[in-house]
């Protein structure tokens, strides 16, 4: 994800509450609208107040700035590191509205994905493991680096989910996955 923001250019609009995972307008100059009255009701309206409070379908705050939308936890990782984050940024718990910096992360996809939820269409509850009907039993996979590992077959759903949980913790998958 490229932004085109520059990231210390952010610092002129904003100001960020890393330990509350906020980020609030600053006020506007004359210099950056038509005329001083609309620095003057924006500021009046705008400044002070908190930003990129929209939320999406997946929980994720977002907003507005020069025209680009952005999301909250990129904006918040861009001016307290100085930087746009070179990949994604991870929610580490997993609530991706937490934008709090002791949980963000900035991954690789692949790191990303070692710390997903469990989909919700998901039958057996647990990621990774579902009822084969063909083999009547339960049957533990795993993907690491996009293949898909096959870990076994099993009589009884609690040594297939042990096996899921083993695997991940051997191709170091994230504690949280699949909470």
């Amino acid at each position: 994800m490229t932004n085109r923001i520059d990231a210390t250019e952010l610092r002129s609009y904003l100001r960020a509450d890393a330990d509350a995972g906020r980020v609030y307008w600053l006020p506007r100059v004359d210099s950056d609208f038509p005329a001083a009255s609309f620095a003057k009701a924006w500021n009046g309206r705008y400044a002070g107040k908190e930003a990129f409070t929209s939320l999406n379908k997946a929980g994720r705050a977002h907003g507005g700035l020069l025209g680009k939308s952005l999301f909250r936890s990129r904006v918040l990782w861009a001016l307290v590191h100085g930087h746009w984050p070179d990949g994604f940024v991870d929610h580490i718990n997993g609530v991706t509205s937490d934008d709090r910096i002791c949980n963000l992360r900035d991954v690789n996809q692949s790191t990303n994905m070692r710390n997903a939820r469990t989909p919700s269409h998901n039958k057996s509850g647990h990621i990774g493991v579902f009822w084969n009907t063909q083999k009547r039993k339960w049957a533990a996979t795993i993907k690491v680096n996009r293949r898909n590992l096959h870990l076994g077959f099993f009589d009884r759903f609690e040594a297939a989910c042990e096996a899921r949980k083993t695997g991940e913790t051997f191709h170091g998958f994230h504690e949280n996955h699949g909470r």
